[in-house]
């Protein structure tokens, strides 16, 4: 996978487009961020990145592009908190905490 986005990477500079990944990814070992905000009172939905490209129109990634392929694998997670969670306290939108 790393070595998959290093040569994506390498092809966006190639027409000038100059970023640091590790500015916006994290590829290291990580939690599920799906499983850990269902077990904290939220409700997840995951969509894939193919799936968002087809509800807006787009062919989805194939996994022979080479450019887009290392972002197939990608789940992109929507949250929103059960209701029932924002009454307890330490939780809600008005609340911050560790």
């Amino acid at each position: 996978m790393q070595d998959r986005m290093k040569q994506a990477i390498d092809n966006w500079r190639e027409h000038g487009f100059d970023v640091d990944m590790a500015d916006i990814v994290y590829l290291d070992e990580h939690n599920d961020i799906a499983r850990y905000l269902d077990t904290r009172g939220w409700e997840t939905s995951a969509t894939s990145t193919s799936e968002l490209f087809l509800a807006n129109g787009l062919d989805p990634i194939a996994e022979h592009d080479d450019d887009r392929a290392p972002f197939a694998i990608a789940d992109y997670i929507s949250a929103t908190m059960n209701s029932a969670s924002r009454t307890r306290p330490g939780r809600g939108s008005t609340q911050h905490g560790g």
